[in-house]
């Protein structure tokens, strides 16, 4: 990405280097590599999205 975009990726805000572990390319790859960094391997369920804090608007005289 750094050639084509310009971003270092391995950047760390810290000053230091990332360390490149694996670019998963399906769910049970990512669920193993998970599991024995010792991380969660499921995903929490999506809520829907709430709605607007206001329903309606009085801008009438």
């Amino acid at each position: 990405m750094k050639h084509g975009l310009g971003v270092d990726i391995l950047a760390c805000p810290c000053g230091h280097r990332m360390k490149y572990v694996a670019t998963i390319f399906d769910k049970k790859g990512l669920a193993r590599l998970l599991r024995a960094k010792g991380l969660p391997n499921h995903l929490e369920p999506i809520r829907p999205a709430r709605g607007p804090p206001q329903q309606d608007f009085d801008f009438g005289p």
